[in-house]
């Protein structure tokens, strides 16, 4: 997890003036799925293949927390939710997997895009007001907003 935020990951999923970006702590995330039946997190592991080699795999896992060293800059922390017995294996496999969780108890801060037009500032902040009110106080521009302060 990044102590600041990213232009360049902001172009790479964000796009040009949209999105927002979610700061919080490891331990806050960790603290908001404790008590999730068969769910995990852990920051990605990221290994060169072709010099490292794959690592010994002790268990599903991990499978889902490695990716190549080319992603290393992401500094990814991921939430893995096993489906265990609930799962049909009859079925296709879902798309998703919903996993309750309150972004209320686990948001520092909630920044918009800092290219972002003044009308989708006041969106985010809308739905915020409308969905989450309690955080009202934490969204705001990114501070990558503006000139750099000498």
């Amino acid at each position: 997890m990044a102590s600041h935020d990213s232009h360049a990951m902001r172009r790479l999923y964000c796009g040009d003036g949209s999105g927002i970006a979610v700061r919080t702590t490891y331990q806050k995330l960790f603290d908001s799925i404790r008590n999730e039946r068969l769910t995990f997190i852990g920051m990605i592991r990221y290994l060169d293949f072709k010099t490292e080699g794959y690592p010994f795999l002790r268990n599903m896992l991990d499978l889902a927390m490695h990716k190549r060293v080319e992603f290393s800059y992401e500094t990814e922390v991921r939430i893995v939710k096993c489906l265990g017995a609930e799962w049909d294996r009859a079925k296709p496999a879902p798309s998703h997997v919903e996993c309750p969780w309150s972004c209320s108890t686990v948001a520092e801060s909630i920044y918009v895009h800092p290219e972002a037009d003044q009308y989708y500032d006041e969106a985010v902040q809308a739905v915020v007001h409308c969905l989450a009110p309690e955080l009202d106080e934490k969204v705001s521009w990114s501070p990558m907003k503006g000139s750099p302060e000498w």
